[in-house]
């Protein structure tokens, strides 16, 4: 895993799968120093939709400055529509897949492998179904 800086603060992409539908994780480990890092926050959520590989939901807990930090390095770019779901709504990102192999090259790879394997069994059906962000019919202006 690579480090990547935000502001004075220093950061690890954590990459992996939602075991329910295989859709992509991210989240951000803070690093204090090279031996003391922790979980400082996930930028995506489930929702229990089946994404396409380079698209996912952002949590509603993750600052704004934080998703503008994330775009300005070029790992997600957030569209200009939001997901409603039960009772919120969600962003939506498209994903830089290179980012976050240049960033957590194993994590990128564990996920790619599960989902290569998840496409080839009992889920087709299910994953046929993927969600395609330009048939959302709420659109909020930004």
């Amino acid at each position: 895993m690579k480090s990547f800086k935000i502001g004075e603060n220093s950061y690890i992409l954590k990459v992996a799968n939602y075991v329910s539908n295989g859709s992509l994780y991210l989240g951000l480990d803070i690093i204090y120093n090279q031996d003391l890092y922790e979980s400082y926050s996930d930028i995506s959520i489930n929702l229990d939709i089946v994404t396409k590989n380079n698209y996912i939901f952002l949590t509603n807990d993750l600052s704004i400055e934080m998703k503008k930090e994330l775009e300005k390095i070029n790992l997600i770019k957030i569209l200009d529509r939001k997901m409603p779901y039960n009772m919120g709504l969600y962003d939506i990102a498209e994903v830089n897949m290179e980012k976050v192999k240049e960033l957590n090259k194993e994590g990128y790879e564990k996920y790619i492998n599960y989902k290569d394997i998840s496409q080839s069994n009992s889920l087709e059906d299910y994953k046929n179904s993927s969600f395609n962000p330009n048939e959302i019919d709420v659109y909020i202006e930004l």
